[in-house]
């Protein structure tokens, strides 16, 4: 009777054998024929990484969905987040109705976080009028609304706005007694940081959420950290919630971007 240690030596022996033949056999091929094999070596090891890293996201996900599933509202601390709808002016009808949708998956975050407070800054008759058309429900969510600006709805000092310019400092901690600002924009041109321009203009202090200090960068994907209104404030909840930016940003930063979980690439 072998022992295990045995058995494993045969295997490794075996496929050493194995993979031996298989290179003299491909010696003998063509060069067009090797470099088909190589190709098809590589395409391989990327869908097959493809599809361990979907399963994993699929896993922290359903991780994540334990701090709050939908049916029932989870618990958390206190959060005031407050959308900046000032930009109207700046995007097309198309950029607004994307940013209505958006407003509306934040309700659902809202019923789903019970610690979630939402206020609506800025608010026009354009943005009510097409929000109502478009969200079934619109003029009913229990959220605080008006139609004045950032400035006059708290004071300037606990006021935390939120940009994807990659020169801001990361956001590390959440305060309390602070309110966190997204700008309510839709930028399908390029415009550049206008949310940062606008905390600049308010004297408000601007930070960016740490995706490339807790997440990894991969060579491929968009390293675009442009995220919708919802998945900002999902981030924002998670991590109230969880008190770890690796559970709040690993589940919602799009696999797209190329910034994933350290454990994904090990």
């Amino acid at each position: 009777m072998t022992t295990m240690t045995e058995d494993v030596a045969f295997l490794d022996a075996l496929f050493e054998d194995f993979s031996l033949d298989n290179s003299r056999k491909n010696e003998k091929l063509p060069k067009s024929e090797k470099r088909e094999i190589r190709y098809q070596k590589v395409v391989d090891r990327r869908r097959k990484k493809r599809v361990e890293e979907h399963r994993r996201r699929r896993e922290r996900k359903r991780d994540a969905a334990k701090l709050g599933d939908g049916n029932s509202k989870l618990e958390m601390e206190p959060i005031s987040i407050c959308i900046d709808l000032g930009f109207c002016a700046a995007m097309n009808s198309k950029e607004r109705g994307k940013l209505i949708r958006q407003l509306g998956r934040v309700w659902g975050l809202q019923k789903r976080f019970s610690g979630l407070s939402i206020i609506l800054a800025n608010l026009d008759n354009t943005i009510r009028e097409e929000g109502e058309r478009i969200v079934s429900g619109f003029g009913t969510f229990g959220w605080k609304t008006t139609s004045d600006g950032l400035e006059d709805v708290q004071t300037t000092l606990s006021l935390v706005y939120l940009s994807p310019d990659a020169e801001m400092e990361p956001l590390l901690e959440i305060e309390a007694n602070s309110t966190y600002v997204i700008g309510g924009l839709v930028d399908e041109s390029g415009k550049g940081s206008m949310s940062r321009e606008k905390a600049e203009s308010l004297g408000v202090r601007c930070f960016r959420l740490p995706i490339q200090e807790f997440l990894h960068k991969e060579k491929n994907g968009t390293h675009n950290v442009m995220l919708t209104i919802n998945q900002v404030t999902e981030i924002l909840c998670l991590f109230v919630a969880a008190g770890d930016w690796v559970t709040a940003l690993g589940p919602v930063v799009p696999v797209r971007t190329g910034f994933v979980v350290k454990n994904d690439v090990e």
